[in-house]
């Protein structure tokens, strides 16, 4: 396969489509030069690591320009940050929402009802479960179903693009974030109040939720501490991109879901729990997750050349 896959393709539109806004918002962006060097770095690796391979057609080539994309995946998420900053904060909306359709706030109730470190280990082990799950994701194909290596790639980076293409413009921080801000008092009924462009000008706010110290919250809080910043709560992408790692499990290898759906079941219930996100994000993460599922699935079904094959 000697040409762009439809992974590369991906990568170039999310690189290109950002790079645009990033020149249309130059004056307000914080490190415009920054954002926009990022992105022609990306792409140069891109086209870099496509020629290495017609030079030199290998698994090992191919398998790099494969995981290349997974791999900055990492570094894309913190980035809609720069951009959502500069938009009003939409948390009061959301808070409002789960008040509304489950006359509670979910996350503040769960943390209060499920106390000790028994139960923040187990949800904790639960939320961190979502990397091994993005692990076997790229090691399935690999080892068991090297045919399906292509589409699993796309579907998953083609998911999360679509995911952060969201939060470029949805300014949601979620609990962890929204109440450490507002009083504590209103918490449990509300009203929530609107924050403005609070988080622009307090981007370092701590994350505040269960605090009680382990293995698991040591791990979580270590990922946080790396590239969790005051965005990306609607839709819950660890919830919607799970959900599409799940469906590829059930696909590929059954024993992998089964294995994996306890931890499945635990994720879902942490990012609430944990402060991650509002109840109505997971719905939201499980709506968005079908969707895109059948979207970029149909994409690579339609648009992968007859002849794509690749030597892993």
């Amino acid at each position: 396969m000697k040409r762009l896959l439809l992974t590369d393709w991906a990568t170039l539109i999310y690189a290109a489509f950002t790079a645009v806004i990033v020149l249309m918002w130059w004056p307000r962006m914080e490190a415009p030069w920054a954002l926009l060097s990022l992105r022609i770095i990306v792409v140069a690796a891109v086209f870099a690591l496509l020629y290495i391979y017609k030079v030199w057609p290998n698994r090992l080539t191919m398998l790099a320009r494969l995981v290349f994309p997974l791999l900055m995946l990492g570094v894309w998420y913190p980035d809609t940050f720069e951009f959502s900053r500069h938009l009003p904060n939409l948390d009061h909306h959301f808070a409002q929402a789960d008040h509304t359709l489950f006359g509670c706030q979910p996350a503040y109730e769960m943390s209060r009802l499920f106390t000790g470190k028994v139960w923040s280990e187990l949800f904790n082990a639960g939320y961190f479960s979502y990397f091994l799950m993005i692990a076997l994701g790229a090691l399935i194909p690999l080892c068991c179903k090297r045919e399906e290596m292509g589409r699993a790639v796309f579907v998953v980076t083609a998911g999360f693009f679509a995911y952060y293409a969201i939060y470029l413009f949805l300014p949601v921080a979620g609990p962890q974030f929204y109440f450490t801000v507002i009083d504590p008092a209103l918490i449990p009924h509300g009203p929530y109040p609107s924050l403005g462009d609070y988080f622009n000008l307090h981007p370092d706010t701590p994350i505040t939720g269960n605090e009680v110290p382990g293995f698991f919250h040591s791990l979580v809080e270590m990922a946080h501490n790396g590239g969790e910043r005051p965005v990306a709560a609607f839709p819950s992408s660890h919830v919607g991109m799970s959900t599409v790692l799940m469906i590829l499990f059930w696909q590929m290898k059954r024993g992998a879901f089964l294995a994996m759906l306890p931890l499945y079941v635990l994720l879902c219930a942490s990012t609430v729990y944990i402060g991650a996100h509002y109840l109505v994000d997971v719905f939201g993460g499980w709506a968005t997750a079908l969707l895109f599922y059948a979207i970029f699935n149909a994409i690579y079904r339609k648009y992968a050349p007859d002849d794509e094959t690749y030597p892993l």
